[in-house]
């Protein structure tokens, strides 16, 4: 059986390319002037960790393990030493839950036209830390059935679970409880080939809760089981962001000395308050700190409207002004805070035309 769910790319389009406003934030005042300095987080949107060929535009999800046995990879610690408890933990629909959870992770994405689960396993036998590669014969046939350009293998799944429990205050337990997770997959063409290095990708959840005679004071701890089943829609999540272009938030910030464009920027008109902005800036002919604040805002207003060369020319002009007239503790903190926006905006560039490529190769 296969399960299949078909999205809309179009949808994206409605959003601009690399920016949704969360909100924005009533800022500090510098201390050393009446000028404040206001905060505005924003979503960038982040490409793929992997680069798959623009022509993959619908995929399959497989699941290559084989189940962790129940005996391997959990133990106990009370005050800190490990006890000679056995401990077994049914793993059976970890491996599962992963692939499934992928796929609905890629679908909801809308990145793909067609993101397909494979619901049967591939092998049925070996030691489950053993990787074994897709079989040419099964890629293809598996491609050819559900008109996939490409597979994602899940290969390996391996989580490991701890516990420690430990004496706290007034006669109450603390009770810890880590749980380890590491992930292979890799992706195959519909010919069967590798199109893709192997990924890994590793992380661990933890938990922690007190207790009075086994009666929960706080949040309560998971099961084993059900901590791994967390942790499998976990990492999910993380093979999703390794293989899609995702969301991510950033801080940015702007100088309030243009009260004007501070109105426009509350109702998200960055042209207006770029204009504004602009126009204060060519006006200026002393005060060259104001000078490289407006230059600061007008780089986050040419970022805000798609326009990463402008935007990193008006950064550069922002530091170097801040750097020539760097007097203070605010301006040594106005210079390094330009500085690292300097350095976010090369990287939102180099992801920008990562992320363009696909979508003209894709029109």
């Amino acid at each position: 059986m296969t399960l299949t769910k078909t999205t809309n790319r179009s949808m994206t389009s409605f959003f601009p390319k690399l920016f949704l406003y969360s909100g924005i934030f009533s800022g500090l005042c510098l201390l050393t002037s009446c000028t404040s300095l206001d905060t505005l987080v924003v979503n960038v949107e982040k490409p793929a960790q992997i680069t798959l060929p623009n022509h993959i535009d619908n995929i399959v999800i497989v699941d290559n393990t084989m189940p962790q046995p129940e005996d391997i990879g959990h133990a106990e610690y009370i005050k800190g030493k490990r006890t000679n408890s056995q401990i077994s933990v049914n793993a059976d629909s970890v491996n599962y839950i992963l692939a499934a959870n992928l796929f609905d992770e890629l679908a909801d994405k809308e990145y793909f036209d067609d993101v397909i689960f494979y619901d049967e396993p591939i092998r049925e036998n070996g030691d489950f830390r053993d990787i074994f590669p897709l079989d040419t014969t099964i890629a293809k046939e598996i491609c050819i059935a559900n008109k996939a350009d490409a597979i994602i293998s899940i290969d390996r799944f391996l989580v490991s679970t701890i516990s420690n429990e430990d004496d706290f205050e007034f006669g109450t337990t603390i009770k810890y409880l880590d749980v380890k997770m590491d992930v292979r997959f890799q992706v195959y063409s519909n010919k069967g080939t590798a199109i893709s290095p192997p990924f890994y990708l590793n992380d661990s959840i933890y938990w922690v809760a007190t207790y009075s005679e086994d009666i929960p004071l706080s949040d309560t701890i998971p099961s084993r089981e059900q901590a791994m089943k967390v942790a499998a829609q976990y990492m999910a999540e993380k093979v999703a962001t390794a293989l899609a272009p995702y969301w991510s938030s950033e801080l940015r910030w702007y100088f309030g000395d243009v009260k004007a464009a501070n109105k426009m920027v509350s109702n998200s008109d960055w042209s207006g308050a770029l204009s504004l902005w602009k126009s204060a800036y060519e006006k200026e002919t002393k005060n060259i700190k104001k000078k490289a604040r407006l230059a600061n805002n007008i780089a986050l207003a040419y970022e805000l409207s798609d326009e990463l060369k402008e935007a990193l020319r008006w950064i550069t002009i922002s530091c170097d002004l801040f750097e020539k007239t760097e007097e203070t503790t605010v301006d040594t903190a106005n210079l390094i805070r330009a500085t690292e926006y300097k350095d976010d905006l090369i990287i939102r560039y180099n992801d920008f035309r990562l992320l363009d490529m696909r979508d003209k190769d894709s029109n």
